[in-house]
């Protein structure tokens, strides 16, 4: 599992560990536990060599437990068929429901997958015709100046005729740069589909 979702869990734990432990009065201090109770006893975990009282459960999924050690900050997450006994009698490990957990998560990211490639196509598609569309207006631009070459040939000194040619391009000029970026975003989404194959 990726070690940011631990890591995160972890910091949900310790926060609310936290809003717990100033909320605690000084006898159930004196105890370890917020109810005043002794801790529960879920063990030692042995992980590279160490061993660490786990105190808390932080999360329980088909294949593995979160647990939270004795200081409150650190933990892991352990595979079910790997527990220490004391959590193996809590938790059993059912193979069948790991399964079931695993194509159930593999399905679920399939549906997401097939969402977000089905947003980007439709962007790749709205990016084509908004250069499509830019590419038209580029060519009538063109014609266009073509057409106020040709007036200014015969009449060179109509100020009118100028303004209007410096007018389209600069317009000429804004579509290439629209151009230019949509044609970076399309790489960019053209990327991500591939990634997605």
């Amino acid at each position: 599992m990726n070690t940011n979702l631990i890591r995160s869990l972890l910091a949900v734990c310790l926060a609310l560990s936290a809003t717990s432990a100033s909320a605690m009065d000084t006898n159930s201090a004196a105890s370890g536990s917020p109810t005043g109770k002794p801790l529960e006893d879920f063990g030692y975990d042995v992980h590279e060599g160490v061993s660490n009282r786990i105190t808390r459960i932080a999360m329980v999924d088909p294949r593995f437990i979160w647990v939270i050690y004795e200081d409150g900050v650190s933990g892991r997450k352990i595979p079910r068929a790997d527990l220490p006994s004391k959590l193996q009698a809590r938790y059993p490990y059912d193979p069948q429901k790991a399964a079931d957990s695993i194509k159930a998560r593999t399905a679920e990211n399939q549906a997401l997958k097939a969402q977000h490639k089905h947003a980007l196509q439709q962007k790749e598609r709205a990016l084509v015709a908004q250069i499509e569309a830019l590419d038209k207006q580029r060519t009538d631009n063109e014609k266009e100046i073509g057409n106020l070459n040709r007036k200014l040939n015969t009449a060179p000194r109509s100020k009118v005729l100028k303004h209007e040619k410096l007018k389209v391009l600069d317009e000429q000029n804004n579509l290439r740069e629209r151009r230019t970026a949509l044609d970076a975003r399309l790489k960019q989404v053209r990327a991500q589909l591939d990634s997605l194959k």
